[in-house]
């Protein structure tokens, strides 16, 4: 895949998802048939950043890795996103598991004892 053909699908993934998007989170979205090689998509989005197609934001670390939106786009971003990656009907099940079990708890703890019958 030549570098402009990459360089299109990265910007409709971000036009699509409409938030900040780690390398990563791109290469788990990339559609199937052509995905870049991880060392070709940093080099892709490197480019990009370079010549203004992309804005680049973070410091780029091990923890905090490069983030990347559309120019004039309005791009929301929380550290959650990154371990969602985008799979939000997966994090929105989850969270409903982990709501119920939470709830079970709380009735639990908030139940009445019951009393023995004196004999």
């Amino acid at each position: 895949m030549e570098w402009e053909g990459g360089l299109e699908t990265v910007r409709e993934l971000l036009r699509q998802h409409g938030r900040q998007m780690t390398r990563e989170m791109l290469l788990k979205n990339w559609p199937e048939g052509g995905k870049p090689h991880d060392t070709t998509l940093w080099r892709w989005l490197d480019r990009a950043a370079a010549a203004g197609f992309l804005i680049r934001h973070g410091p780029g670390s091990r923890y905090d890795p490069y983030r990347y939106s559309l120019p004039g786009v309005e791009a929301p971003w929380d550290k959650f996103d990154a371990d969602l990656g985008t799979s939000w009907r997966a994090a929105a099940r989850q969270l409903e598991t982990i709501l119920s079990e939470d709830a079970k708890f709380d009735r639990f703890l908030t139940a009445k004892p019951t009393q023995r019958r004196k004999k």
